[in-house]
């Protein structure tokens, strides 16, 4: 988690995922082809269209999460094409 910038207080927890997705197969409560949203502020299921964005704790990436993702990929890239060419992607 640290190289991406994560921290326990900011991701969801793999079994909050796995309790959710039990639930949605189980329960009887969700329709066919329902989509849930899983996040630190909750369980929501989203509709086909004019979906709200997420508003809870843990729904946002950071710029910081993103470099750390994307960073040894585009490294990979500038010796590979030459740095002029990837810093325009």
């Amino acid at each position: 988690m640290k190289q991406y910038g994560y921290t326990p207080e900011t991701a969801v927890e793999p079994i909050a995922v796995a309790n959710a997705m039990l639930d949605l197969c189980t329960q009887g409560r969700y329709p066919g082809g329902a989509c849930l949203e899983v996040s630190l502020g909750g369980t929501r299921q989203l509709g086909t269209w004019n979906i709200p964005e997420p508003a809870s704790a843990g729904t946002t990436v950071a710029k910081e999460v993103i470099d750390n993702m994307l960073g040894p990929v585009k490294k990979i890239m500038d010796g590979e094409r030459g740095a002029e060419r990837s810093s325009k992607l």
